[in-house]
């Protein structure tokens, strides 16, 4: 008796159905992880866009600060200054002896000497 032949009807007909179930399962892997690399790819490149946009932003901002920094250091001379005074009506008067006020020299001591000026 040959009991090779004796293979069982119900176990040859569940094989091809757990290849499809296993097939399918693997095709539907395959297909969201398509959809979520898609997905990630558009993400990437949107905040691309929007790196673009800022870089393109910043670079305005540090040219306009460039020159308005130069129009500040222009507008800050002494002749710009005083023909601005001139203009808005404010006299500028020379300084006088009684604005100019002295603070008197103090000497620093060093460790180990006394204030005493006597030594």
């Amino acid at each position: 008796m040959n009991t090779r032949r004796n293979k069982s009807k119900i176990g040859w007909k569940v094989l091809p159905f757990k290849f499809a179930l296993g097939s399918i399962g693997l095709i539907l892997l395959v297909l969201v992880l398509g959809v979520v690399h898609l997905r990630l790819q558009q993400q990437n490149h949107d905040l691309g866009e929007r790196l673009r946009a800022c870089e393109f932003e910043l670079r305005n901002i540090r040219e306009t600060n460039s020159v308005l920094s130069k129009e500040l250091g222009r507008l800050k001379t002494p002749e710009n200054i005083l023909r601005r005074a001139g203009n808005m009506g404010l006299e500028l008067s020379p300084v006088t002896v009684t604005q100019i006020v002295r603070i008197p020299e103090v000497e620093i001591l060093t460790p180990g000497q006394s204030m005493d000026k006597e030594e």
